[in-house]
């Protein structure tokens, strides 16, 4: 049996799913104007939104409901950024409801989880980089493939999506460099640029030239299998190939995934002298403090002062 939700603060209606119509649901995704990977994930929040208050028998859903559907996702395990995109998603769609008349109720107290600002994936040694890089057979075009678009994400700190979304045309030469412009995430142009390093640059042509005649406005990295032949590379498989790659040398470990490319980029970055700021900006950080937070992690593992204990304790 599903709940009633009280339209108006006044009426009701058979059930949350007859708020919850595709109409309604197209009308709010164009208020909140979001990306085409944000409108599946708002529609999958809302829809599990609906389902917990269903099962609850809740008539008129209020702030404390949003509250308890919150911590309910805690006791799943949920990461903290996920929950958060569920409840900015209710948080919005509430908004909608309630601008358009249909439903007023005011759930903003409903606090986000804190996030950590450490990182839950290690970035890869340069040993590590070398035996991943070293591991690609390149007489195949599979091989070239994933070694240039492992070389490229590992120096440049391209995330999946970047990757994904890159084109031919997307190389250019510019002051005497190729750069590769780039669409982010959040992003809805390619305005921003990555410079290629040489080698890297060698490994892509290498790719390409094996790839045959491709055009401008063809994906930079596409699919090989008989049945996706030519596609662009999705970002769900591009994780895949590089967690596989890991596997395959021995690095099979949950804190080592394909986002380990982009800090292995920022790390040794860092820690050859290049400055924070240069590292934001080819990172395309919008805030510095998401870099510091690599600084950070360099300084804690440089820190000894774990073994200067021991050592005072052991006599060593």
């Amino acid at each position: 049996m599903t709940a009633a939700i009280v339209i108006n603060n006044s009426m009701s209606v058979a059930n949350i799913d007859s708020v919850m119509n595709e109409n309604l649901i197209a009308q709010w995704l164009k208020f909140a104007d979001v990306s085409e990977k944000s409108i599946k994930t708002y529609t999958k929040a809302i829809r599990r939104f609906v389902a917990y208050i269903n099962s609850k028998g809740i008539v008129a859903p209020t702030a404390d409901d949003v509250y308890e559907w919150r911590n309910s996702m805690k006791t799943e395990n949920k990461s903290a950024a996920t929950i958060n995109l569920y409840l900015t998603s209710c948080k919005l769609f509430f908004k909608f409801l309630n601008q358009r008349g249909i439903y007023n109720v005011d759930i903003s107290r409903v606090k986000s989880c804190k996030l950590t600002t450490e990182h839950k994936r290690d970035a890869l040694t340069a040993e590590q980089g070398k035996t991943v890089l070293n591991s690609f057979d390149t007489t195949t075009l599979i091989g070239l493939r994933n070694k240039a678009m492992t070389a490229l994400m590992m120096t440049c700190g391209l995330r999946t999506i970047e990757v994904s979304r890159a084109n031919v045309g997307d190389l250019v030469s510019t002051y005497g460099r190729t750069a590769l412009f780039v669409q982010g995430k959040g992003r809805t142009q390619k305005a921003e640029c990555v410079m290629i390093p040489v080698k890297v640059e060698a490994l892509i042509n290498q790719y390409l030239e094996a790839r045959g005649a491709v055009k401008d406005n063809e994906p930079l990295f596409t699919s090989i299998s008989h049945r996706n032949k030519g596609q662009r590379l999705q970002t769900q498989t591009i994780s895949r190939l590089v967690k596989s790659t890991f596997k395959n040398v021995g690095l099979n470990t949950p804190r080592l995934t394909c986002h380990s490319l982009r800090h292995t980029a920022a790390t040794n970055m860092l820690t050859h002298g290049v400055d924070i700021a240069d590292v934001q900006m080819i990172l395309r950080h919008r805030n510095i403090n998401t870099t510091q937070i690599y600084r950070h992690d360099i300084s804690r593992m440089k820190n000894t002062g774990e073994c200067v204990a021991a050592n005072a304790i052991f006599g060593i």
